[in-house]
């Protein structure tokens, strides 16, 4: 049996009747629409479920994502579990998100989570640095303008 799929945008313009630049022009409040179509294209977006795909926006508009990274060594230790629980207060108040990672103190393993979080497009990344494990592979992200911030310690390779 198949998994069941996504609801796309282009379902919903199939639904309405409408082209997937119109359901994007209501959903984005971008360009002229009537008020029947943005009701008729809402409606639709409630019936079948659909939830925008921000990465792919944000990859089509060349911009980050809303998300903060965050890598931390054990999520089990109740510092870095109150450390993380700051942080997600503090960026849910400016409309971001917290995406966590537990590393288990293995330098391979952070920087795999490293690779992932900036293929995401994160908007920053905040690292506790695991012992032994080299930054230096984060200078082109910063020179590009990503945030780095290490937490508890500092990192090795890397200013931040």
């Amino acid at each position: 049996m198949a998994a069941p799929r996504r609801t796309t945008l282009a379902d919903v313009a199939q639904e309405v009747g409408v082209s997937a630049k119109t359901v994007s022009r209501v959903l984005n409040g971008d360009g002229p629409t009537s008020r029947e179509t943005r009701e008729k294209v809402m409606a639709a977006v409630e019936r079948l479920g659909f939830q925008p795909n921000l990465m792919a926006r944000n990859t089509r508009t060349g911009g980050p994502d809303s998300t903060v990274g965050l890598i931390v060594p054990d999520m089990g230790n109740p510092f870095f579990g109150s450390v993380a629980g700051g942080i997600e207060s503090a960026v849910r108040e400016r409309g971001l998100t917290l995406l966590m990672g537990s590393c288990a103190d293995d330098p391979a393993r952070e920087r795999a989570l490293i690779d992932t979080f900036l293929a995401r497009r994160v908007s920053a990344l905040m690292v506790v640095p695991t012992v032994g494990a080299d930054h230096a592979h984060l200078r082109t992200a910063r020179t590009n303008g990503l945030p780095v911030v290490f937490l508890d310690r500092p990192g090795t390779g890397l200013a931040a």
